[in-house]
């Protein structure tokens, strides 16, 4: 994006940022309520707020939020950021209306469905989230993640070890068409099919397979024992002795 003034900010910056041709992804550290932070000279700011300050100036009429216009909290996108004031999370209008009253979700109760934000693609959680920007519902005595309890209404319980994933790739998003169950396998390969570890360092060394998040992910799906060896070198494209070589700590993943 040309004379925005977002190039003043520091490559450390755009590592943690995944483009994509809509949303710009933030995969940096987050606040409890699922909001990108990045420490700046010192002091520690949001990320969307930081981006729309710099590229388009600070609010001219004293608005103290920083919009998403797309509904992805994790966007950095300066194209979907305004300034503006927050409004009351709506109850579904026309464009959502009642859809769920004769299906599973009418489960969930009003307490649930007030939590929501609703648009025309995400359904955003607007109540508490965890550090990962899932949200967060009590349910009993227990607090769980309110995409899960969405996912189990609709599709019925996961089985064992299944992981609720989002196609959006938004974390509060509850849109039930958006959520479906899957295995570590799937989300892994959901992960690489996205690009969002192509931003970590080493990506640009020739000789360098992988990045340190794709590392990462293949000793947590090693870890689970659920996947052999030669299912986790297919997802990520390398050779079974490179799985072998991450998993016992030898190596970070060469070509």
């Amino acid at each position: 994006m040309a004379n925005t003034g977002i190039e003043v900010l520091p490559d450390s910056f755009w590592e943690k940022v995944t483009k994509t041709e809509e949303c710009w992804l933030w995969h940096g550290s987050k606040s409890t309520h699922g909001r990108g932070r990045f420490q700046l000279n010192g002091r520690r700011e949001y990320v969307h707020k930081l981006v729309l300050r710099v590229a388009k100036g600070p609010s001219q009429d004293k608005s103290p939020h920083a919009i998403h216009t797309c509904n992805n909290y994790l966007c950095v996108n300066p194209e979907h950021l305004v300034w503006g004031f927050k409004t009351r999370s709506l109850q579904p209008q026309a464009s959502v209306g009642k859809a769920w009253d004769n299906t599973p979700l009418a489960g969930l109760s009003k307490r649930f469905w007030d939590k929501v934000h609703y648009s025309p693609g995400c359904w955003e959680w607007a109540a508490g989230r965890d550090k990962d920007g899932y949200g967060r519902f009590r349910l009993g005595v227990k607090h769980e993640v309110a995409s899960r309890l969405v996912c189990a209404a609709v599709n019925g319980g996961p089985s064992p070890g299944d992981l609720c994933l989002h196609s959006c790739d938004n974390p509060p998003c509850v849109n039930p068409d958006h959520l479906r169950w899957g295995t570590t396998l799937e989300n892994a390969a959901d992960m690489v099919s996205r690009g969002r570890a192509s931003d970590i360092c080493g990506e640009q060394a020739p000789n360098w397979k992988l990045s340190k998040l794709k590392v990462e992910a293949i000793r947590a799906i090693w870890a689970t024992r659920r996947l052999k060896p030669a299912e986790i070198a297919s997802v990520f494209e390398v050779s079974v002795a490179t799985i072998y070589s991450i998993t016992s700590g030898r190596s970070r993943a060469r070509g």
